[in-house]
């Protein structure tokens, strides 16, 4: 009876897993044209880490990351493989894997510390993607990093803030309906 209920909960994380997976990659493809477009994908991985507990929430962005690795056109812009994780956005993919420790690591009881759960890792995204970008593109002098900084980051804090708002107040309404 054991065994059977240990793959019962083996097979419900799998399918949650892939679920949140394929929300990612549903997310990533949604472009939002605004001053610069952007996508869903930030929005999506903020409010998975906020309802699921971090095992699966990693093994979500992880299998995406791993997904698009392997050829399959998972991110942004329907790119994929080794050149899109190498090129100039690489960083910025790769970091989504601190999310989830991130905004666990805070443990969230109130709105107002998922707010910063979700800003500090995003904070950590735009670190170790604009430090990504300058390496592909030149080197770590000042205006190579403030250059960098005006082309991936500044047009993004608006829209991130907003995301930032609307994944808290959908993880909470979540919270109340999913029940684990």
């Amino acid at each position: 009876m054991h065994k059977k209920q240990g793959y019962r909960a083996y097979a419900k994380h799998m399918a949650i897993i892939s679920m949140c997976t394929a929300i990612i990659i549903i997310s990533a493809w949604l472009t939002i044209p605004f001053t610069v477009s952007f996508t869903l994908q930030t929005l999506s991985i903020f409010v998975i880490c906020s309802v699921f507990e971090l095992k699966i929430s990693f093994a979500s962005v992880a299998l995406y990351i791993l997904l698009g690795f392997c050829g399959l056109p998972v991110f942004s812009g329907f790119s994929s493989g080794l050149a899109a994780l190498m090129g100039p956005t690489g960083g910025f993919i790769l970091s989504f894997l601190l999310i989830p420790p991130i905004i666990r690591a805070f443990n969230a009881s109130t709105k107002r510390k998922l707010a910063l759960s979700m800003s500090v890792s995003l904070l950590m995204c735009y670190i170790l993607g604009t430090l990504w970008f300058v390496a592909v593109y030149g080197s770590f002098t000042v205006p190579n990093i403030l250059s960098a900084l005006s082309v991936c980051v500044l047009p993004f804090i608006l829209p991130d803030i907003a995301k930032i708002i609307a994944a808290v107040f959908l993880s909470a309404r979540l919270k109340t309906i999913i029940k684990l």
